[in-house]
């Protein structure tokens, strides 16, 4: 038969009835958790697979990204003919290009000069990728910038980032504890959010946020899969 000294035996009964008191507003009713005092109201935080609650996944909408990106880019071009003072024939889309036709005459050198200082390096100026967002081109009088598929895809990582930070103000609102907000690939956010009983309200509040839209988890596949 096992004996333990006085000390130990108090030590391993304060230990447990210290535990139980922790433990008593997960098991106790609302009402009764309520008596307590506040330093005892503590919840333990369950996760999804033990409370339930909502798991979605997001996705930005890349070719909105895009889509935005190359009008900005043509806006980009057409400030830069204008401070110039280039005279243009034709501006407009062409793929993931942005072409600009300059009327006959026009100092083409000049415009050449002017656009390739549109191209950023992605990640910033100190960066050493090597990479720029777009690339400019010459056929006489016309001229192609193109985002590159380098850039295109730094738009995206950065509307991702934006949209985590977005959801997360949002998802704050509800009061959650313990969501689960994570980038998922390249243009995907996971959302999970414990105890949270309505899905509906959970997507009419992030459907505010720009350039998502959203994905019903197929748990069979990876997100690399999907």
């Amino acid at each position: 038969m096992l004996s333990f000294t006085r000390w130990k035996a108090t030590l391993v009964l304060m230990t447990v009835l210290a535990t139980m008191l922790l433990a008593a507003p997960n098991v106790l009713p609302q009402s009764w958790v309520d008596k307590l005092p506040r330093a005892m109201r503590t919840h333990m935080t369950l996760g999804l697979d033990l409370q339930g609650g909502v798991h979605l996944m997001l996705q930005v909408d890349s070719d909105e990204v895009r889509r935005a990106m190359l009008e900005n880019l043509r806006d980009d071009v057409r400030r830069v003919m204008r401070d110039s003072r280039l005279q243009v024939q034709n501006l407009g889309f062409q793929g993931n290009a942005v072409v600009v036709r300059l009327r006959e005459g026009q100092n083409g050198e000049l415009a050449l000069t002017e656009l390739r200082k549109l191209p950023q390096m992605i990640g910033g100026a100190f960066s050493t990728s090597g990479q720029y967002d777009f690339e400019v081109s010459r056929q006489g009088d016309t001229f192609t910038v193109t985002a590159t598929d380098a850039g295109i895809r730094d738009k995206i990582s950065r509307a991702v980032t934006q949209s985590i930070e977005v959801v997360r103000r949002r998802i704050d609102q509800l009061g959650t504890t313990e969501p689960v907000i994570q980038r998922q690939g390249i243009d995907r956010i996971l959302l999970q959010v414990p105890g949270e009983k309505d899905p509906q309200r959970l997507k009419t509040i992030l459907g505010q946020t720009a350039k998502l839209e959203f994905r019903l988890v197929d748990q069979s596949m990876t997100p690399q899969e999907a």
